[in-house]
């Protein structure tokens, strides 16, 4: 790695002069800055950790990065200036949550400052911030200008928005991202829960066959939008692969056997039931088949069965139409939209037209689409008869309208436990960094208004990686686990909180709390820890902890990034000087 690093740094220096991208002034970016007009590219091998080509680099022409279908590496490169007075901290956000394989390097006067791997085929601990799409923390000294070289490869479509934000704004946006998806899932779940209680009590198959697509087609997106990684599997980098086709598979699978179990009252013995049988054990088929396909061959498949399907679902539609069954035609209603959509994800993935809309905003609406399809369908059958009776279809739609009411009232109480596991880790149990920045910048702010002191520790486990190639990182996840409830209970206070910064990194935040106490505390943390005999599969290990504190007396602003670095250059000192200790930070060291 030491080697490639020098023979990037060499070849960065030759190429220093043929830059022609307009170098881009951070201090301009208020909010989300697109940076696509400021990028070079370029194609590579198919090693992301070779160096980047010399010659070739060209200029966006358009207003999108895509590239479609290529297994060699996609070489992109900006410069970012900081011409101000002050250090400036940003979000780097690569909004592609499928891409494999990302490396991203950082250089100033061509030399190599930092190199971070990203990509789905990492678990999802690993990232610099936690979050569906690939974030980068970017820090600028004073007027200092970073070259950044990103690395790409995937199996799949290069789709890559590439954008700089303002911390502060990230996270209002993301905040707002986050009520929109909770709401989102939550109503979804409402509409699975209503066909679920219609199965239960009136044992009708269709009801469970609908459940089961919705499911799917939510997974799906949960997928494309890297919420599933996040909060579902995000240990498991293979199924984050995978999950797609496996989901879609599952929904053209439902999709048929609900075409089946509708049509049997009618056409028992019509060509169509052979049809969706046919899709259906084709879907079945397809499903481990995907793994061993190429992402175009899989992904091509799977739209092409989807359209199809969708298709025939239409056809029945009208056929039982002219029939004349003119009720309960909003499922196909639905599936009639989802063919549109899918129509349109072809054009996006295997064309190079620039769609003002994206996968899976489409598909987001295709399913909001068919949920709100299946509202009317219940309303209209709350409403209407035939002779004062209605058919067992009538009925059962009425149950799910009734249901859904019910359904309803609990999702605000979903959303709040949603909201509740957005915060927390999932392997450590303790507070996770998004809750950290929501959090710091709070009590910045409180203290700011009260003049009351605010003290951060940051800690990290002393030669973890040894810890994992020794033990496995099976150990490696239990020895966080026993670390994290340790330095928990030694907080004596409501208001003192404690978060998973990242991988075996941890922060304790202090409020009204100065320096001296700050101390003795992760004195405290430190002796507990070294004391801390962790047994697992008949092993005993301990472990020490480094920790770095600083304070801040909310008498004069300060960033929270530069609040974070206080305390990062305190335990780095504590890293320095042997280990196993604290550190504070001492302006001016």
């Amino acid at each position: 790695m030491f080697n490639k690093l020098v023979i990037f740094s060499l070849v960065v220096i030759g190429l220093l002069l043929q830059v022609n991208a307009a170098t881009y002034d951070i201090t301009n970016s208020k909010g989300k800055t697109d940076l696509t007009p400021y990028i070079e590219y370029n194609i590579g091998g198919h090693d992301p950790l070779e160096t980047p080509p010399i010659e070739g680099w060209s200029e966006f022409n358009q207003a999108q990065i895509k590239l479609g279908f290529d297994n060699r590496v996609q070489w992109f490169r900006f410069e970012l200036s900081n011409p101000s007075t002050q250090v400036e901290t940003k979000y780097l956000e690569l909004d592609a949550p499928l891409l494999d394989n990302i490396v991203l390097y950082q250089l100033i006067d061509g030399q190599v400052k930092s190199v971070q791997h990203l990509g789905d085929n990492q678990v999802f601990s690993l990232r610099p911030v936690l979050h569906g799409s690939f974030i980068v923390p970017i820090i600028w000294g004073i007027n200092e200008t970073l070259e950044i070289y990103i690395a790409t490869q995937t199996s799949g479509s290069t789709q890559l928005p590439i954008n700089l934000w303002q911390k502060e704004y990230f996270q209002e946006k993301q905040n707002q991202q986050q009520l929109l998806t909770g709401s989102y899932i939550g109503l979804i779940f409402a509409a699975i829960l209503v066909c679920l209680i219609a199965y239960i009590a009136r044992r009708q198959k269709a009801s469970l066959l609908h459940a089961g697509f919705m499911f799917s087609l939510l997974m799906i997106i949960l997928t494309l939008n890297g919420f599933s990684f996040q909060y579902i599997w995000p240990n498991h980098p293979v199924l984050q692969q995978h999950a797609f086709y496996i989901f879609a598979c599952i929904a053209i699978i439902f999709s048929a056997l609900l075409a089946r179990d509708t049509l049997k009252h009618f056409y028992q013995d019509h060509k169509l039931m052979a049809w969706f049988k046919s899709i259906a054990v084709f879907a079945l088929l397809l499903t481990p088949a995907t793994i061993y396909l190429s992402y175009q061959t899989a992904l091509y498949l799977v739209i092409v069965i989807s359209i199809i399907i969708c298709a025939c679902h239409l056809y029945a539609g009208v056929m039982t139409w002219k029939h004349g069954l003119h009720q309960h035609q909003e499922f196909n209603y639905g599936l009639g939209i989802l063919l549109i959509s899918l129509v349109l994800i072809t054009v996006n993935n295997f064309s190079r037209l620039e769609l003002p809309i994206s996968n899976l905003h489409l598909l987001q609406f295709s399913l909001l689409t068919h949920i709100i399809f299946l509202a009317i369908s219940a309303v209209r059958s709350s409403t209407m008869g035939r002779n004062g009776l209605t058919t067992e279809q009538d009925m059962l739609a009425s149950d799910q309208m009734m249901e859904l009411q019910f359904a309803l009232r609990e999702l605000e109480e979903t959303n709040q436990q949603l909201e509740k596991l957005n915060t927390l880790d999932s392997l450590s149990g303790i507070f996770n960094r998004r809750h950290f920045d929501k959090r710091l910048q709070a009590e910045l702010r409180r203290g700011r208004r009260e003049l009351s002191t605010l003290s951060l520790i940051l800690f990290d486990i002393d030669h973890f990686k040894k810890v994992n190639d020794t033990y496995g990182h099976t150990t490696g996840d239990e020895v966080i686990r026993s670390i994290s409830l340790t330095a928990s209970q030694q907080l004596n206070r409501a208001t003192d909180e404690i978060f998973r910064y990242g991988g075996e990194e941890f922060a304790v935040l202090l409020p009204n709390t100065d320096l001296a106490g700050a101390k003795i505390l992760a004195e405290k943390i430190r002796s507990a820890i070294e004391n801390l005999n962790i047994t697992l599969n008949e092993q005993t290990l301990s472990c020490k902890i480094s920790l770095g504190v600083a304070s801040h007396n909310s008498k004069e602003p300060i960033e929270p990034g530069f609040f974070i670095e206080m305390a990062d250059s305190a335990l780095y000192k504590a890293k320095q000087s042997g280990r196993n200790q604290v550190q504070i930070y001492e302006k001016g060291n």
